[in-house]
């Protein structure tokens, strides 16, 4: 008896586990969902969504084509997010991104990570 009541004890911590964890799940999507723009894409061109990122504002999911030019895109997450867009840098795999690089010339792929960080002069 005493085992049967161990192995119930188990099942209800695991469900409670997988409740839990569903429940993550269903609210990052819910999230992901709110947060994401779409652009216009240009005709016979897949979409790709985008992340762009910042520590201390959040992030923001934007749908876009392969051949268009990211520079709306990091000048709407500047508006959204208060920031002043010349005051700050977005960098992909190390390295800075401009408003003239397009999701192809840098061989993004979906849901790849933009960070945006604010620039910092001095020591």
């Amino acid at each position: 008896m005493e085992r049967f009541g161990t192995s119930k004890i188990s099942l209800v911590e695991r469900f409670s586990k997988i409740t839990f964890s569903s429940i993550e799940s269903e609210k990052r999507l819910s999230t992901t969902l709110e947060s994401l723009v779409k652009l216009t894409l240009k005709e016979h061109e897949g979409p790709i969504t985008l992340q762009v990122q910042n520590q201390n504002h959040g992030d923001i999911y934007y749908r876009t084509g392969r051949t268009v030019s990211l520079g709306n895109i990091l000048k709407d997450y500047c508006e959204r997010k208060g920031l002043v867009y010349e005051e700050t840098r977005f960098i992909y795999d190390g390295k800075r991104v401009c408003s003239t690089h397009t999701p192809q010339q840098l061989e993004m792929e979906d849901e790849f990570v933009i960070d945006a960080m604010s620039e910092q002069i001095g020591g």
